[in-house]
């Protein structure tokens, strides 16, 4: 019955605030999901453009920055967790800890709620319309983020990525860094985002000063201190879009980083798999090193039964499977 209020209340706000449209397709999109229904490919590209379309006729006065900032510029690693360390869920403190232990070196900084003012001043009505739950924690790292690697550079690694080997010195490197896949469109990844396998919001990183950060910073400001509502939950994906298509040399830029981890979404249908899984296995001797986990979907935890799931509790996943990453 919540998920049929909830249904409800965004084909509404859709129909109010953007466009009858939009909150068709978005119900044919919340379907697809839950249903036997598959929404066509020709639909899910008509959503991209309505979305594109609104944020251009909003936010075309918003300019790229290119004023490198004066702060200290680092290869640190972020990680934002609101509450802190020790609100976290027990798989959130493995992920979390697989990021410490194969950072390479590099400095892991957790943002919270208490600490988050030390790197950046953020506007009074972003922090009013949080506390107000008019913005939701999850937006509110999305400006976090690329704030954070506009003013200081470093890499982005979600709190819920899995890290099991260290992270290659290269990434740092790179002007701007994110997973990149091929763009397969037979992949059941390749039409539910924008993003169209170019890149993940999850791990992203780059050198300070970078135009793209400070333009996906500045429309995330501008729309979440007096947009009425989030025109769709991957508002993040649209704004890295509509900045390749207003600026040449970013697309650029965006189209030639490298592939890598192919697998990043794989390990998580394995954590119900009980030790050890053949599957696993293939999936940790593979190229790919960042995976994306979730505190949010629960797992079986019988007491005769080893799941990859109960181990990440136990902490005793990456010893279990002797890879990197161990306490």
């Amino acid at each position: 019955m919540n998920k049929i209020i909830k249904i409800t209340k965004k084909f509404y706000t859709d129909s109010r605030y953007f466009s009858f449209e939009l909150a068709t397709l978005h119900l044919k999109e919340t379907m697809s999901r839950y249903t036997p229904y598959k929404m066509k490919e020709k639909a899910w590209l008509r959503k991209d453009q309505l979305i594109l379309d609104y944020l251009d006729a909003k936010y075309s006065n918003v300019n790229f920055t290119t004023v490198t900032p004066k702060k200290n510029k680092s290869d640190n690693i972020w990680v934002f967790w609101y509450q802190g360390e020790q609100a976290m869920p027990e798989i959130v403190k493995e992920t979390f800890t697989s990021v410490k232990n194969n950072a390479n070196g590099h400095k892991v900084i957790l943002i919270t709620k208490d600490n988050l003012e030390t790197y950046l001043k953020i506007p009074n009505i972003i922090k009013e319309r949080v506390s107000e739950g008019k913005i939701t924690i999850t937006e509110y790292s999305d400006i976090i983020r690329f704030w954070l690697l506009f003013d200081y550079g470093g890499l982005w690694i979600d709190a819920t990525v899995l890290v099991t080997r260290l992270i290659p010195e290269r990434i740092f490197e790179l002007p701007v860094f994110t997973i990149r896949n091929d763009l397969d469109k037979n992949s059941p990844l390749y039409y539910i985002s924008v993003a169209h396998l170019r890149w993940t919001t999850y791990v992203f990183g780059g050198k300070a000063g970078n135009p793209l950060f400070s333009f996906i910073r500045d429309v995330l400001i501008d729309y979440n201190s007096k947009e009425p509502a989030l025109i769709d939950y991957l508002l993040l994906d649209y704004v890295i879009e509509y900045a390749c298509r207003r600026s040449p040399k970013i697309r650029n830029v965006m189209n030639g980083i490298p592939e890598s981890n192919v697998y990043k979404e794989d390990l998580i249908n394995r954590l119900n798999a009980t030790f050890p899984d053949e599957n696993t296995i293939s999936l940790l001797k593979s190229d790919t090193f960042f995976f994306k986990l979730s505190y949010k979907i629960k797992y079986s935890q019988k007491s005769n039964r080893e799941s990859n799931y109960k181990l990440l509790l136990d902490h005793s996943f990456f010893q279990k499977y002797n890879i990197g990453g161990q306490s």
